[in-house]
């Protein structure tokens, strides 16, 4: 009854019949008889396979002699085929006969002959059998007409329907005898170990059908007449007839994009150099995990500007598309796509201590990764924060930095100073023309500058002093107004200036007809 319903569905599809011949080589203890019963389901065949090999005689056969099986004796059984991978909506159709019966497809669903997959803003991946795989753009409608398959010859017979859409195979070398046909409404594809395009589409009110060859070879079959399709070669269907051409060649990537790995930022335009001859392009993009998993998109510039994508890695395809609808060949690049940086907003408290590092970032997002570099560091400092802002223990120097969100690019880098505190408690003892200055420490200070000037010589140079201790005794040469300044320094900088004055006089000679008279008493 199988075998009947099979037929009656081949009768029905009006599909060419097998061709080929399998072929079998005999193993020890074989004969036609039991290789009949086998493979044909009766060995009443033997004798046609006899006849059909030459053999004058069924029993004279010999182990390693290969015989020529027609395939259509074949014991054919359903076989299915497995959704190996989902992105977005999905729709499986079990029932043949109720079109309105759709349920949400799921990785690991089987799809058994008569069902339909319906990818509405989704796109699946189904592997058959034999390890062929098909992926299903999104708004594409496939019927699996048929799925069948024979285990001990490892031989397939697999006839799928385009409704609408447009998909890529991969199919597997096959057996001798095996077929994998993709039917659209204007004409076949029959393929045997190749890699193609294929889709249906309505376009100016007109029904068209193509087929693209990447390697390989395709026969694209309509009204009984057959066009050969070698690799680089495509076709386009439609009610005005066949048109075959080579395909356009693979566009150049433009300026940066050049090679074949970027890392681009969202919303970020990537170009390439126009294709002579081109209508328009199709963009095509999968995640580097689910390579075909595949969306797409036409643009009608020799740009495309990366709104769809979240962050992540992808593989990304260009191809021109001829006047006559036919996709070229691609051009491929991998991009490492990254969120819109972080915007850097202010840095507080520029002076040694805690400083305090603010950022702008309009998405949501768990986690930022804030780097800080320094002259007098030997490696940068990375810290991971979950606010838009962190305070770190800084000492004096010259810094830089820089922040990333998860998945995002990385921010402009920005500079700052970052000063030793100002020396406080500065005090200025006179004795005679010596000068005994002190201050209060400045913590992680690594020495001090005292400069002491001279208003009234402003022609000589200022003493100036060096030293690590937080005091310091200053003989003076000359009278005269002196302004004392005082500065901590830190990683070859100096802090702004603490100062006092202090004026140091001659004693006035009147004062000594008091004093002389005190000496001799």
């Amino acid at each position: 009854m199988k075998r009947i319903c099979l037929t009656g569905l081949l009768c029905l599809l009006a599909l060419p019949a097998f061709a080929d011949d399998w072929v079998y080589t005999l193993r020890p203890g074989d004969d036609l008889w039991s290789i009949a019963e086998k493979f044909c389901g009766s060995g009443n065949h033997a004798q046609e396979l006899a006849a059909h090999n030459n053999l004058t005689s069924p029993n004279n056969i010999r182990a390693g002699q290969r015989i020529n099986i027609p395939t259509q004796l074949l014991i054919f059984q359903p076989s299915s085929a497995t959704i190996e991978d989902i992105s977005g909506e999905v729709a499986l159709q079990r029932d043949p006969s109720n079109a309105a019966q759709l349920v949400p497809a799921r990785k690991g669903d089987i799809v058994e002959m008569g069902a339909s997959l319906v990818t509405k803003e989704g796109a699946v991946l189904v592997r058959f059998a034999d390890g062929s795989s098909l992926s299903i753009q999104p708004r594409s409608k496939v019927l699996f007409n048929k799925l069948t398959s024979f285990g001990p010859a490892g031989m397939v017979d697999t006839h799928l329907r385009f409704s609408y859409g447009r998909g890529n195979a991969k199919i597997k070398p096959q057996n001798t005898g095996a077929r994998f046909r993709i039917q659209t409404p204007e004409g076949i594809a029959a393929v045997r170990g190749t890699e193609f395009r294929v889709g249906h589409q309505i376009a100016n009110n007109s029904s068209i059908s193509n087929t693209e060859t990447l390697s390989g070879q395709v026969s694209f079959i309509r009204s009984g007449q057959s066009t050969n399709l070698p690799a680089g070669f495509g076709v386009v269907a439609s009610p005005a007839g066949v048109i075959k051409e080579a395909l356009l060649p693979a566009p150049s990537w433009a300026g940066k994009w050049a090679g074949n790995y970027a890392s681009v930022v969202m919303q970020q335009s990537i170009s390439w150099l126009s294709v002579v001859d081109a209508n328009h392009y199709v963009v095509s993009w999968a995640n580097s995990t689910a390579p075909d998993i595949v969306f797409a998109q036409s643009s009608t510039q020799n740009t495309h500007t990366l709104v769809e994508q979240v962050p992540g890695n992808y593989l990304l395809s260009v191809r021109a598309v001829s006047n006559n609808s036919i996709e070229g060949l691609d051009a491929l690049v991998q991009l490492d796509v990254k969120a819109v940086a972080p915007e850097l907003t202010s840095v507080t408290n520029l002076t040694a201590g805690a400083t305090t590092f603010n950022w702008h970032y309009p998405q949501a997002t768990r986690e930022f990764e804030l780097t800080v570099d320094a002259e007098h560091w030997q490696h940068s400092k990375s810290i991971l924060v979950t606010a838009q802002s962190h305070a770190l223990p800084l000492t004096a120097g010259v810094y830089s930095w820089q922040v990333a969100a998860a998945e995002s690019a990385v921010s402009t880098r920005s500079t700052f100073t970052l000063l030793p505190n100002v020396p406080t408690g500065l005090t200025v003892d006179r004795q005679a023309m010596a000068l005994a200055i002190s201050w209060v420490g400045v913590d992680q200070a690594e020495s001090y500058r005292l400069s002491i000037s001279n208003s009234n010589t402003p022609e000589k140079a200022p003493i100036t002093i060096e030293t690590d201790a937080t005091d310091a005794t200053v003989m003076l040469t000359d009278y005269g107004k002196y302004t004392v300044q005082l500065a901590s320094m830190q990683n070859s900088l100096h802090s702004g200036n603490t100062q006092t004055n202090i004026s140091v006089a001659r004693t006035p000679w009147w004062l000594l007809l008091f004093a002389i008279p005190l000496l001799v008493l």
